[in-house]
């Protein structure tokens, strides 16, 4: 459960970051792939947590 907690946690930090960067970039095409990726990988990392409990 707090696991959990601060996975979810990281997991909106990065967003914050993610959108932190999105407005003061300018590359906004490299900036979405960026983001599209670390979605996807945080996708991956819930997915594989869920397998392992």
């Amino acid at each position: 459960e707090e696991e959990n907690q601060k996975l979810m946690m990281k997991k909106e930090n990065v967003l914050i970051i993610i959108n932190v960067i999105a407005y003061y970039g300018k590359d906004h095409n490299y900036l979405l792939k960026l983001q599209l990726e670390l979605k996807i990988q945080l996708h991956v990392i819930l997915i594989k947590k869920e397998m392992l409990e």
